[in-house]
């Protein structure tokens, strides 16, 4: 295995007025350039365009809900587990780093960040939990794995201000990709009279009984 990282567009762009404002973005996962996920990050870019300062909640809270779907939900997770993996996940040394891009505070505070008057920031919606959960194979999976956001209304997205310009917004995705020799010994393996189960990436032998 090698670690691998990509970066996904939305399917479909996004709302650059209204993003934080019960919206929706959506995610279509290359699966070409990686197997299995371990985590992932939404990157948004936030550019101030509205005459005065803004108070950003903390990056979690931007979230109502997550889905992962093929063809049907799979799973759904939302923003408060979201927040709540950022310390089960994270390191304290690795937290305070990450902190201020999610609108947190090294001391764990949520009190958001402030963003001036025409001032630009990166922030990162923190994905650690999700994909380790249901361990997904996505070279066992047929047809499209997609990634649905829906965002919190503004009255919880932003603590202060009115909603400024969101000026990007892409899925940050990391885990393993594997040689085309594993892809094929492993594909091999879903299809040899057994039942492959993409969600838990393991091989269950089936026996006849009498």
């Amino acid at each position: 295995k090698h670690r691998a990282m990509f970066r996904q567009l939305p399917k479909n762009g996004f709302s650059k007025t209204s993003l934080l404002n019960n919206n929706k973005v959506e995610f279509i996962i290359d699966k070409t350039n990686i197997s299995t996920i371990t985590h992932a990050y939404i990157q948004v870019k936030v550019t101030n365009d509205t005459g005065a300062s803004v108070t950003l909640a903390p990056t979690p809270f931007w979230i109502d809900r997550i889905e992962i779907v093929r063809g049907n939900v799979v799973t759904t997770f939302t923003g408060q587990q979201a927040y709540l993996s950022t310390s089960t996940f994270l390191g304290r040394e690795e937290y305070e780093q990450l902190a201020p891009s999610m609108c947190l505070t090294s001391a764990y505070a949520t009190t958001g960040t402030a963003l001036a008057s025409t001032a630009s920031g990166v922030y990162y919606i923190p994905l650690l939990h999700m994909f380790p959960a249901v361990k997904l194979y996505l070279e066992a999976i047929k047809g499209d794995l997609e990634i649905r956001v829906y965002t919190q209304a503004s009255s919880q997205t932003i603590l202060a201000g009115s909603h400024p310009g969101i000026t990007d917004c892409a899925l940050i995705v990391k885990g393993f990709s594997e040689t085309s020799d594993d892809k094929h010994r492993r594909l091999l393996a879903y299809h040899d009279r057994k039942l492959g189960n993409p969600y838990i990436g393991s091989i269950v032998q089936v026996h006849a009984h009498a």
